[in-house]
């Protein structure tokens, strides 16, 4: 009886090693059929691959995982034949997904990864959300998310701080409150007057009435001085600012009436003591509107737009010597900011010659010589993108708060009043270059002394 157990036992034991020898093979020829299949075949994305190479058939930027065809670490599948690389902000994109994978809060916007609106952007790896007042911070931009008239205090320098509302507002509850303007107030920009007192404009720092009208019988309000005519019904072309070229006196007193055409130019009546043709009060590195006296960024000239009342900007592009900020072209002028730009935009290339320099060479006018001799576009200094290879057009402390004294031969056309350096481009464009409203401050022409006439 027990031998026949045994016998049967035996029988069964050689059956399941006979079964297992027989699975064991089987599965060792499908996974050779299936290897030699994936050494010539294409696997793509999300197939079954053995090795990489059948994957990266499908896709360069792809390998096989776990047995599965994924793309490689830091990219992500767009389809099942590409794999797009996942970007930080300020660099090239497709997809917002390439932006946001890499950094939250960001996307692909106009081409490149940015912070999504409502976020500041932080180096290259952080989209920051709104800081309220009092709360840490880490750059002046995440203030102003929250309150327009706040900045960044830093605690210890470019690290981080608190926010605080700037001087010219006062701290109110949760906010910034900026104080009503009247003639005779305290001002940054033009910009600022008008907001609050029509036909004004910032001169000297002071909220005073625009050319052609003077203070009213309250101190927020600006009448015409001309009697039936306002500032909008004056013909420019028939106005000349001070130090602009003139036939007659009427030109001139269109645009200040204590001025006059004297020696061909505009010039103050009362003398050129506080103002006058060589005195004009707009930053030297601006253009200056003909009719309004308004100064504009020298890199707004001859660029396809009018940036003037009059269109001055552009009118004068089509003679010689070329407008301040220009760049000869053929019969005409482009703006500066087009300069070896890398794309060409004179007929003849010409604004893309010079465009790499040896030792000792300057770089064409308005653009900025990086250290291995490339000659980018002038508004590529300090604007936080980095155009050069070697990273010279980013010059940390030159860039930064830390700016103090300007060392010989270093670059600093502009100097900021919170010490950062920025380039003329910047200077009266209407924007905040420079984080305290300093390339704002010098963009009107001065007003001539009135005449005191004796009775």
């Amino acid at each position: 009886m027990n031998g026949q157990i045994f016998f049967l036992l035996t029988l069964m034991t050689v059956g399941l090693s006979k079964g297992k020898l027989v699975e064991r093979e089987t599965n060792r020829t499908e996974r050779y059929t299936l290897e030699h299949n994936d050494i010539s075949s294409t696997r793509y994305l999300g197939e079954a691959c053995v090795s990489s190479g059948a994957c990266r058939r499908g896709n360069r930027d792809s390998v096989c995982h776990h047995g599965v065809c994924t793309c490689l670490p830091f990219h992500m599948a767009q389809n099942a034949t590409t794999c797009l690389p996942t970007a930080l902000l300020g660099f090239e994109c497709f997809a917002h997904s390439q932006c946001s994978l890499r950094v939250p809060n960001s996307g692909c916007i106009d081409g490149t990864c940015q912070c999504s609106r409502g976020y500041a952007p932080y180096r290259r790896h952080l989209c920051l959300p709104p800081a309220r007042l009092g709360h840490k911070c880490f750059g002046d931009d995440q203030c102003r998310l929250s309150d327009k008239h706040s900045y960044c205090k830093f605690i210890i320098p470019n690290v981080y701080g608190r926010c605080y509302c700037d001087e010219s507002a006062e701290h109110f509850g949760q906010s910034c409150i900026k104080p009503r303007l009247v003639i005779g107030s305290r001002c940054s920009t033009s910009a600022e007057c008008k907001a609050h007192i029509k036909n004004s404009l910032c001169h000297d720092s002071t909220c005073v009435c625009d050319y052609g009208f003077t203070i009213g019988w309250t101190d927020n309000r600006c009448v015409a001085t001309l009697k039936g005519l306002n500032e909008n019904q004056l013909n420019f072309n028939q106005r000349a600012s001070i130090g602009q070229p003139c036939t007659s006196w009427a030109q001139c007193q269109a645009a200040d009436f204590n001025s006059g055409c004297i020696d061909g130019y505009c010039q103050c009546i009362a003398g050129e003591m506080q103002c006058g043709r060589n005195n004009t009060g707009c930053h030297p590195l601006t253009f200056q509107c003909r009719s309004s006296g308004r100064c504009i960024s020298r890199s707004l000239t001859c660029n396809g737009h009018a940036d003037c009342e009059d269109a001055s900007d552009e009118i004068d592009c089509r003679q010689r010597p070329c407008p301040t900020g220009s760049f000869p072209c053929g019969a005409h002028c482009i703006s500066g900011m087009f300069i070896c730009d890398g794309i060409q935009h004179c007929a003849d290339g010409s604004d893309e010659d010079r465009c790499q320099v040896e030792d000792g060479e300057d770089c064409p006018g308005n653009s900025f010589k990086c250290n291995d001799g490339t000659c980018v576009p002038e508004h590529a200094f300090c604007n936080s993108i980095v155009d050069c290879s070697d990273g010279s057009d980013e010059p940390e402390k030159a860039c930064k708060r830390e700016y103090r004294k300007k060392k010989s031969g270093e670059y600093c056309p502009v100097k900021c009043a919170n010490g950062r350096c920025r380039s003329a481009a910047v200077l009266c464009t209407g924007q905040d270059g420079c984080g305290d409203n300093t390339d704002e401050k010098h963009c009107e022409i001065c007003r001539c002394p009135t005449i005191i006439h004796q009775v």
